[in-house]
């Protein structure tokens, strides 16, 4: 008998540390001509990215992973989303999660009814089968997608009760080029302020770039992202402008009551009067 391939196809992206891991569900997926595996993911960071550019129907997401475990990849998808809904006129809706482990103590059952599902490894084929009929009936129900909201909030909860977030922000997710891309805290050299927008400028790793640098665009002001950056790592030298201090080579007097803020790099940029004192004490630490 010839089956029909269906109209809309639901899209899926693995993500795992472990190779077999994603094979064995993207193999397990081939049997159902109904699921589009559009990526595989071997960390956080990428995670983050791809689900940002395809927005998937659904992520297969690894709990345990180095870095950037799969709650944390969640918790960035959930904020760049919302980020990204405020410049759409469609906002942006969380995909449903299936999480993967190793261990049931990840909080699993607090999750079993609220996340579309989830493996516990090694899981077998029967019970891959068994996950992907509720997931799918899951999807089919309009009703579902409401009650998926219940995730981001139970997210919420479980940062806020066993998981305070980080008093700073550590990684920032930038769209560049038609593409997602995270960017470390440490990562970024300065930041200038542009209306209600922030430039940052960020150390190109790559050696064959033609340029030093490359610049990320993200809307917020400089009010926001320094009340979100660690003290002890930046410091505000003008009104306009946010720098590393360990990409600060020296502070030099320009005029009497002038200075201006050499870069490593070379770069030099006006400090503000206002700012001369704790520039200068920032260095002194």
């Amino acid at each position: 008998m010839k089956t029909t391939m269906p109209e809309k196809r639901i899209t899926a992206l693995i993500v795992d540390d472990e190779d077999l891991s994603r094979k064995k569900i993207r193999r397990f997926l081939g049997d159902h001509a109904d699921f589009l595996v559009i990526g595989e993911c071997e960390n956080g960071f990428q995670a983050v990215e791809l689900a940002l550019e395809q927005m998937p129907d659904v992520l297969f997401l690894d709990v345990q992973m180095p870095e950037m475990d799969g709650f944390e990849a969640l918790r960035m998808i959930r904020s760049s989303l919302k980020t990204l809904s405020v410049d759409s006129e469609t906002p942006a809706s969380m995909p449903f999660v299936v999480f993967i482990t190793a261990y049931d103590h990840y909080a699993l059952e607090a999750f079993r009814e609220h996340a579309a599902d989830y493996l516990l490894k090694p899981f077998d084929y029967k019970r891959f089968q068994a996950m992907l009929l509720h997931l799918k009936g899951q999807i089919a129900n309009a009703q579902a997608r409401a009650e998926n909201k219940r995730l981001v909030e139970l997210l919420e909860e479980r940062d806020a009760e066993q998981f305070p977030p980080a008093p700073y922000s550590e990684r920032f997710v930038f769209r560049t080029r038609g593409r997602m891309v995270v960017i470390k805290a440490e990562e970024v050299v300065w930041i200038e302020a542009d209306k209600n927008y922030a430039l940052f400028h960020v150390q190109n790793t790559d050696k064959t770039a033609s340029q030093q640098e490359t610049v990320h665009v993200l809307r917020e002001t400089l009010a926001e992202l320094e009340a979100k950056l660690n003290p002890k790592l930046f410091v505000r030298v003008h009104r306009s402008v946010l720098v590393r201090i360990s990409c600060i080579a020296n502070l030099q007097k320009r005029t009497e009551r002038d200075y201006d803020v050499f870069l490593k790099d070379g770069t030099r940029m006006e400090c503000g009067r206002n700012y001369v004192e704790r520039v200068t004490k920032a260095l002194e630490r």
